[in-house]
């Protein structure tokens, strides 16, 4: 009988899984350039960008990871005609890469998407689904609860503190601002930047101070963020902040714009006079 040696084996296995996929794309009957780009092995984008709905739905149980993320990606783009039912199934694929993909489409989605679905989703042992899960949850309509991101805000990878303080500032005025300013002391400046741009956005004046408790951090990145927060905390303030620096307006030209450190403390110095 006849054995095969361990490199023939290999090769015959692969040659099978090439089979197989090639068997699999032409079960659904793609248009003739995404079929030869599957026979050749290229770009699993490309190849979906002739496939119908029904077909990338199918797509989301390829055997190759990368087809099956590529899949999820190319749903999320289609817009509400897509199936959930599939994607939320595909949440628990064994690759990180494909529940992230699927959770980022999902968030594409938009308001019609479970949010129980995404708040799993946001307690994955990846922290690379984490982040997808935080950043879609800013993605589907404000009826989300907060207790789970404030959770989220403390998780161990940066990353997925600075998505969650993003979407805590999407979700609008119903988030209590206590819970993003104990994260304006994080460790990492891309959380503390993220925290300030959340702040921002809600405009609330309860932030201002604890806004300018920080507006000398040692990161430019955080300090202009600050500042930009601080100018849309409060209506009344911006009137004075920008009567205050009127009338430096020609000392700042000689500024460079890109001097944060600068910029900021001007902005602490007027925001102090108009307390």
């Amino acid at each position: 009988m006849l054995t095969r040696g361990g490199n023939d084996m290999e090769h015959y296995e692969e040659q099978r899984r090439v089979e197989k996929s090639q068997q699999h794309v032409e079960a659904f009957d793609l248009p003739p350039v995404a079929r030869v780009l599957a026979r050749l092995g290229l770009s699993e984008t490309a190849m979906l960008s002739g496939t119908s709905i029904e077909q990338q739905v199918a797509l989301l149980q390829d055997h190759r990871w990368e087809m099956r993320a590529s899949a999820a990606t190319a749903l999320g783009k289609v817009g509400t005609d897509v199936p959930i039912g599939p994607l939320v199934v595909a949440l628990e694929d064994e690759y990180e890469e494909v529940r992230a993909a699927v959770a980022r489409a999902l968030g594409r989605l938009g308001k019609h998407v479970p949010v129980s679905t995404l708040l799993r989703a946001l307690q994955d042992q990846s922290p690379l689904v984490r982040e997808a899960a935080a950043t879609a949850l800013g993605k589907v309509g404000t009826d989300v609860p907060i207790n789970p991101l404030a959770v989220a805000l403390q998780d161990e990878h940066e990353e997925v503190r600075a998505a969650v303080a993003r979407t805590l500032g999407r979700l609008g005025k119903h988030v209590p601002v206590s819970t993003l300013l104990r994260a304006l002391q994080d460790q990492s400046p891309l959380v503390r930047e993220a925290v300030a741009e959340a702040l921002g956005v809600l405009g609330n004046s309860d932030a201002r101070l604890p806004l300018l408790a920080v507006i000398q951090d040692e990161e430019a990145l955080v300090r202009d963020a600050v500042a930009q927060a601080l100018m849309s905390a409060h209506d009344t303030g911006t009137r004075c902040l920008a009567e205050t620096n009127r009338g430096s307006s020609a000392r700042k030209r000689t500024v460079s714009t890109k001097d944060s450190s600068v910029r900021s403390q001007s902005i602490h110095r007027s925001w102090t006079q108009c307390a």
